[in-house]
């Protein structure tokens, strides 16, 4: 995928998870605008940062715009209504969600076990929602 002159990485290429307070925050926010009737994304904000954070540094002359359009263009990139590509998924958000489990967790407010309302249910709950 492209924007004029600019050719967005492989998401492959991008590492959402080298700090987990940010991935945390953008994650919480992405998690609950799907609670809404209507989804809205994440905070603006958060989704810039999140993003330009994940970048590869020779990717540093990517704008706002840019990112923007990137993030939008790929979660409505079919006609089906709440597809989500599954590599866009898979690298922004449910790898990142379980490498910073703990953080994202605390985020939300949670703080029961783990092992009976953690990573693996927000995990499923979030792909139910979202496919």
């Amino acid at each position: 995928m492209s924007s004029g002159n600019f050719t967005y990485p492989p998401w492959s290429s991008l590492n959402f998870t080298h700090d987990c307070t940010l991935t945390s925050q953008f994650l919480t926010s992405w998690y609950q605008s799907l609670d809404r009737h209507v989804y809205v994304g994440p905070e603006i904000t958060l989704l810039l940062d999140y993003f330009r954070a994940a970048l590869p540094n020779s990717t540093s002359t990517i704008t706002k715009g840019q990112i923007v359009d990137w993030y939008y263009a790929t979660l409505h990139n079919s006609t089906e209504p709440l597809f989500v590509d599954p590599q866009f998924m898979t690298h922004v958000i449910s790898d990142p969600l379980k490498i910073c489990n703990k953080e994202f967790c605390s985020g939300l407010g949670y703080s029961g076990n783990p092992d009976i309302g953690g990573i693996g249910v927000s995990d499923t709950s979030l792909l139910h929602l979202v496919s």
